[in-house]
């Protein structure tokens, strides 16, 4: 599943079996000055300026940030299974002061502890190659 491929690709990329905390600072950090443009790329395809975003991936965070400055009746979940993760994006988005546009969830990433259809809009950056068929399926049924 999605979380095995995840962790066998960062264990051979990395020599290390799990992801450390500051990988993802960096690359959001390194990122920052490009996830406006993301969002305004994400945007132009969704041709909405509201509606229920989730985001999930293994690089999860920055681009909900530029989603919520840039649309602030877009509803955005973050959806990570790292509690370390989950604790940094909270604090990240605290200090943004977006907390009340954007909420992360601690779930597995193979098996979402979200509703069928819940979400107008997935946001899955990062590792899109590791998707496998049943994942792809749920794109498939939501019309995408």
């Amino acid at each position: 599943m999605l979380e095995g491929f995840w962790r066998q690709y960062y264990a051979i990329s990395t020599g290390r079996q799990t992801m450390d905390i500051n990988d993802l600072k960096r690359v959001n950090n390194l990122w920052k000055k490009i996830y406006c443009y993301m969002a305004l790329q994400i945007m132009e395809g969704y041709q909405r300026d509201s509606g229920k975003v989730l985001e999930l991936g293994p690089f999860s965070g920055g681009i909900s940030l530029e989603l919520a400055r840039l649309h602030p009746k877009l509803n955005i979940t973050i959806a990570d299974e790292s509690a370390a993760v989950v604790k940094y994006l909270r604090q990240k988005i605290s200090t943004s002061g977006l907390s009340g546009k954007i909420g992360v969830k601690k779930t597995k990433l193979n098996h979402l502890a979200f509703d069928d259809f819940q979400f107008d809009l997935v946001v899955f950056r990062g590792a899109f190659f590791f998707l496998n068929e049943t994942l792809m399926t749920a794109r498939r049924h939501k019309g995408g």
